[in-house]
């Protein structure tokens, strides 16, 4: 049973791939529902405690562990056009956090699905719901830098009604966090902000911060070499294929 169970979720998620190929995010989303719904009731089944276990005991033609993460990606790419693949977005997060042991599951992929709860609601016009979940979020890692990003873009990048002060606000305070990680992701989207709305002072200042940044890690990537040869770094669009060859987008792997 188990195997015939291993073939018809292996069979739905390549039908989903598939439907990427062709640019159809809704059909790719119930493909992979589908399958989850299977993987769930087969992980029950067999007592398989989380994805990396139920990856390690068949041969899959796709890696689970990032399907999991394709999944949450295209149903937030679906629910742009249909407010209903958001609901699906939750409760497909909310299944994966029972099913992904959290003492076994990677911190940030605990923190990511959590963000995208947050971020789905705030789709879905409960903004109260999403600020306290944000809130709660980076109260227990307040120098996860791409949490406030996430949160920040929630306002200042909503595609109907733009909320630049509030996003601003959120922006600053995870500046304000001493030793905050991925600052220099931080400072670019902050510059973004301020340029967008003529703050040429409050740009200037943080632009000068990015490069004093940028400089100190170019300088450090030669010694921890081992070098004394320059180095020459390419920052990578967040759209743009990972260059760690995860065949993932960048801000879905090493950009988050």
């Amino acid at each position: 049973m188990e195997k015939m169970a291993y073939a018809q979720i292996n069979d739905l998620i390549g039908k989903g791939y598939k439907s990427l190929d062709d640019y159809d995010s809704k059909v790719a989303c119930d493909c992979w529902l589908a399958a989850w719904n299977e993987a769930l009731k087969l992980m029950d089944s067999e007592g398989i405690a989380g994805i990396d276990e139920l990856e390690g005991l068949y041969d899959w033609e796709q890696y689970l562990s990032n399907w999991v993460q394709d999944l949450d990606t295209e149903l937030h790419n679906a629910g742009l056009d249909d407010l209903e693949y958001f609901r699906k977005r939750i409760h497909y997060c909310e299944e994966m956090l029972k099913a992904y042991p959290e003492k076994k599951a990677d911190t940030l992929l605990i923190e990511n699905t959590r963000q995208s709860i947050a971020e789905s609601y705030y789709e879905l016009g409960y903004t109260d719901r999403c600020d306290n979940l944000f809130e709660e979020l980076m109260k227990s890692d307040p120098q996860w830098g791409w949490g406030w990003i996430g949160w920040s873009a929630c306002y200042w990048r909503d595609r109907h009604c733009k909320n630049i002060e509030k996003g601003q606000s959120i922006l600053e305070r995870g500046l304000a966090v001493g030793e905050v990680r991925d600052r220099d992701d931080l400072l670019d989207y902050a510059s973004e902000l301020y340029t967008e709305t003529k703050q040429t002072d409050k740009a200037a200042k943080v632009d000068a911060e990015l490069r004093e940044l940028k400089s100190k890690q170019q300088a450090m990537v030669p010694k921890l070499a081992g070098r004394n040869q320059p180095v020459h770094v390419v920052k990578t669009g967040r759209n743009e294929p990972c260059p760690c060859g995860s065949g993932k987008k960048y801000k879905k792997c090493c950009g988050r």
